[in-house]
């Protein structure tokens, strides 16, 4: 089994966030039963966060903590050991919210990991910033090598990677302690200093599947993109992702793909929000909606399709049997669905 696993605390904007991530999870990142994904979450969002599980049909749990602090909130997925049901899984991904998934994150699961921290290259050890754990080094110990962004973590479930979460804590803790200011890029530099000195980091493997600050007609193929600004720049964020995943609307369409599995079978499709609004949808072989007039369709691959409809665009994602489906719409990225008629 695999895990995936976000935080969200104190700023209830960025459940927002959270939404565009997990829609595009749902309609990229192709997971099934064997993935499940949590967020750890202060109780007042709960709701709300299940809400979005729930129209989304999403396998997933929510951990609610209590917590009295942002830094506490930033350094609560280093607690993720401590969730009840972890020895369920075997590989566990940490995300960020200001991430989209853009491709089938098997590419992600199926990799070979050892028992060590996966994390996508960034900065030096050196600075320029205290991102990366300059502070903490004594005097001439500073290996000087390139660092990491904890923007995303994989490992697997081990030991190893637990006593090493204990000890960013410990360190964290006693930081606190000592009544010493916090960093900037708050619980980053803890975990960059310790994974570093322990030598348990690989920030090469994910080179190829993770991209930092994507730009627009820059997608080839990453199953992950993340998109960084100030830490709480909510704005700055939501604005960048809503741009970056209307753009993946377009980008990934091979007329190679055979979908006669869904042509001339008669599909509801329906808004939630609205009991009226349903039509009846009729995939034609010829890339044609037959039952809406100037509609068409075309494939990204056997389960995904994007279509135009009353002047809108929709991915379609349908599930195994293709009995059902979910639509994401790109002027709003509400969410529609579809049953087989």
């Amino acid at each position: 089994m695999n895990l995936i696993y976000s935080c969200i605390f104190f700023n209830e904007e960025y459940i927002e966030l959270l939404d565009l991530l997990l829609k595009s999870f749902a309609i990229f990142g192709n997971c099934d039963e064997n993935t499940k994904y949590l967020i750890i979450c202060d109780p007042k969002f709960e709701t709300k966060i299940y809400q979005i599980f729930l129209s989304l049909k999403i396998n997933c749990s929510i951990w609610s903590i209590n917590l009295s602090t942002m830094f506490e909130a930033c350094y609560s997925r280093l607690k993720i050991f401590e969730y009840s049901d972890i020895n369920k899984y075997d590989k566990i991904l940490y995300l960020d919210c200001d991430i989209l998934i853009t491709n089938n994150l098997s590419n992600i699961f199926d990799l070979n990991i050892e028992e060590k921290l996966y994390v996508l290259n960034e900065g030096y050890t050196n600075g320029p910033h205290d991102y990366w754990g300059s502070d903490f080094w004594k005097a001439n110990q500073n290996p000087k090598t390139s660092a990491f962004t904890t923007c995303v973590l994989l490992f697997s479930n081990n030991i190893t990677i637990k006593s090493l979460f204990s000890r960013i804590l410990s360190h964290i803790y006693t930081h606190l302690e000592n009544n010493s200011k916090i960093p900037g890029c708050c619980d980053q530099p803890f975990i960059v200093y310790n994974t570093i000195k322990d030598n348990l980091y690989d920030n090469k493997k994910l080179m190829n599947y993770v991209v930092n600050s994507p730009w627009y007609n820059s997608f080839t193929g990453q199953t992950i993109s993340h998109f960084p600004s100030k830490v709480g720049a909510f704005h700055s964020k939501i604005n960048i992702m809503r741009m970056y995943l209307n753009y993946m609307f377009h980008v990934t369409y091979n007329e190679n793909i055979n979908m006669n599995h869904i042509c001339n079978s008669d599909f509801c499709f329906f808004d939630p929000n609205c009991t009226n609004n349903k039509m009846l949808l009729n995939f034609s072989l010829n890339n044609t909606i037959k039952s809406v007039e100037n509609s068409y369709w075309k494939a990204t691959d056997s389960s995904l399709i994007m279509i135009e409809l009353n002047k809108c665009e929709l991915l379609i994602k349908f599930n195994t049997d293709f009995s059902y489906f979910i639509a994401l719409r790109n002027i709003d990225f509400s969410i529609f669905y579809g049953i087989k008629m």
